[in-house]
């Protein structure tokens, strides 16, 4: 995957601030993840790690913000939308007693804590943290923001009207159905029978 490290001996007691930004090489080696959410890579995602680290004893202290934008598609109306995700980082690395079980990168993190991890080798590589966040921060149902759908003028667009609103139907799917429906009468079962004839 593409680099998104940071040296061990760059971090000090005096704290230090590191830029991470990823780029286009790296979403495409991050395909597997999203490929499990939704079956691709977000059209034009980015994301920046911004980190203030520093060290305490051997432990490894680093704060910090993630900000993202993925380019999703819409749960309400299935168009396109940007869809920020924006969380807080902290993350505390121990020494490991083990170096030679920590995979390529130098960080293992903890399964049940993602705020906690061990390092081992030359440098800390952040990439699998920016993943494990974003799989966390994954929308079940992805909207553009917290007024959708009611908010959203395409949705507003394709709804159904309320009785006696008067609503432009030009981008509504099925109102050729609703013109159908109107001209041949009641579609209900009359009496409960299959085909609404006595026996």
């Amino acid at each position: 995957m593409p680099d998104l490290s940071i040296r061990v001996a760059a971090i000090e007691e005096t704290p230090r601030t590191f830029a991470l930004e990823t780029g286009p090489a790296w979403w495409e080696a991050a395909r597997d993840l999203f490929a499990r959410e939704n079956g691709e890579v977000p059209r034009h995602a980015r994301a920046r790690l911004d980190l203030e680290a520093y060290r305490i004893g051997r432990r490894l202290l680093l704060r910090g913000d993630l900000e993202a934008v993925l380019g999703l598609v819409c749960g309400w109306c299935v168009e396109p939308i940007d869809f920020p995700v924006r969380e807080r980082v902290e993350l505390l690395l121990e020494p490991s007693q083990n170096p030679g079980a920590i995979p390529e990168g130098g960080i293992e993190l903890d399964p049940e804590d993602i705020g906690l991890g061990r390092y081992a080798g030359e440098n800390l590589d952040l990439g699998q943290l920016i993943l494990e966040i974003l799989s966390l921060a994954w929308p079940m149902q992805p909207r553009e923001s917290e007024a959708c759908p009611e908010g959203c003028p395409r949705w507003q667009a394709g709804r159904a009207p309320v009785a006696g609103e008067k609503t432009d139907t030009t981008n509504r799917p099925f109102a050729g159905l609703d013109e159908l429906l109107a001209r041949t009468g009641s579609t209900a079962i009359p009496d409960g029978k299959p085909d609404g004839n006595e026996e």
